[in-house]
Formats: structure tokens, C-alpha cells, sequence
């Protein structure tokens, strides 16, 4: 699964990033399992402490699941 995010990653926005992406899991995993789940931040030019916490948790669930997060298009900043 490609997911790409559009917009900085930051305490407004962390929970409903986090909620949508789990969303999405769901009805892609009855599809087929998924083996990987790659974060496209190439449009992403800031991450506060939120964000980060957001991506730990998400990296979390997806480890518990046997998937592995992986980034795209990360900026040197982010």
C-alpha cells in the first residue's frame, strides 16, 4: 500500500492522519495481506514531536502486524 501525504505532519492534523490511514488498513487487508506500507513525504516539509509520535505508533501497530512501514521522498529537514 502507497500512501501519499500532502500536507505537513503536525499536532492538528497527527490524530486524523493516523485514523484515516488505519481506515484504509482495514479494507485493504481483506483485499490481501499487506506486506508493506510506504509513506510518500515528498510534498511533507515539516514534522513536529506529534508527528513523530504519530509515525512511531503507526510503525508500532504495523510491526505487530508483520508490516513494515518504509518512507519515499523524504526532504533532508523532515
Amino acid at each position: 500500500v502507497i500512501i501519499r501525504m500532502d500536507a505537513a505532519l503536525y499536532f492538528i492534523n497527527s490524530g486524523y492522519f493516523l485514523d484515516q490511514i488505519q481506515t484504509l488498513l482495514r479494507h485493504s487487508i481483506s483485499l490481501k495481506p499487506i506486506k508493506f506500507v510506504i509513506l510518500e513525504l515528498s510534498a511533507v516539509n515539516w514534522i513536529d514531536y506529534n508527528g513523530c509520535n504519530t509515525l512511531e505508533k503507526l510503525h508500532d501497530r504495523l510491526k505487530s502486524q508483520q508490516t513494515r512501514l518504509l518512507f519515499s521522498g523524504v526532504k533532508g529537514p523532515v
